[in-house]
């Protein structure tokens, strides 16, 4: 793994290392969770076609936080899609000379603290209410790094799933063993194991490592086929009036 970075303070190199190998989870021993994954005769072919998969992590924990939120309210292109209206709206001017297209940061968590995002973006109150919720948690936290209690403080919020909770623990802390049950990607390459038991059962075999297995549902042709939006669907901000429903 080769990363070039290009700041104006040296004295954050030492934190921005660590966020990076926190995103890209080199700490995993991917052979210790092959071979204990690898006991499960339905899971084994997969580990087979993509060996050493990692628990994807993220620079900015509030980002995923937002995502898992709306992600109980509308499909991942949406949620997507309205991120960046977030970053437009909220988000800071980036000027970096090869930076591949970015130009704002995603907003912090004092923006969204104060931001009117139903006025701004139309998101209904409730969504709008657990990701204030959300910000005003992270925001005496500075480095954005995940503190060890995230998850306890985002228990807090009012209407977060477990699930969207189980995700956030999955990419923003690399919690080995989170799994994210109501993921819709999860619950498709679940589906096409052709297990007779259900997930929540069936999981119980794969601690410690049901995040990586987690992982390896979600990038099942199954699982990535699940995450796509039907051809010509974009945002409709008329689709928050109520959750989406969710399996598993």
């Amino acid at each position: 793994l080769r990363v070039r970075l290009r700041f104006h303070r040296p004295e954050y190199i030492l934190q921005a290392i660590a966020r990076v190998r926190s995103m890209f989870d080199v700490t995993a021993i991917p052979q210790l969770v092959q071979q204990d994954l690898g006991r499960d005769r339905l899971l084994a072919p997969a580990l087979r076609r993509q060996p050493g998969l990692r628990l994807p992590g993220v620079w900015d924990p509030l980002e995923i936080i937002v995502y898992a939120i709306l992600g109980q309210w509308m499909t991942p292109s949406e949620a997507v899609a309205l991120m960046g209206r977030l970053a437009e709206q909220c988000g800071q001017p980036l000027a970096i000379p090869g930076g591949g297209g970015v130009s704002r940061t995603f907003p912090s968590a004092t923006a969204l603290a104060a931001a009117d995002l139903a006025g701004m973006l139309a998101i209904p109150a409730g969504p709008a209410r657990m990701i204030r919720a959300a910000a005003r948690i992270l925001r005496p936290i500075s480095p954005p790094s995940p503190p060890e209690d995230l998850i306890s403080r985002l228990e807090s919020i009012e209407g977060l799933e477990e699930s969207a909770l189980q995700l956030i623990a999955l990419r923003a802390l690399n919690d080995p063993d989170a799994l994210p049950r109501a993921d819709r990607a999860v619950t498709e390459g679940y589906a096409a194991l052709g297990s007779r038991v259900p997930l929540a059962r069936h999981s119980e075999s794969w601690k410690p490592w049901r995040g990586y297995a987690a992982m390896y549902l979600m990038c099942s042709p199954e699982g990535l086929d699940s995450a796509q939006d039907k051809a010509g669907e974009g945002f409709h901000p008329q689709r928050l009036v109520q959750p989406r429903a969710r399996g598993g």
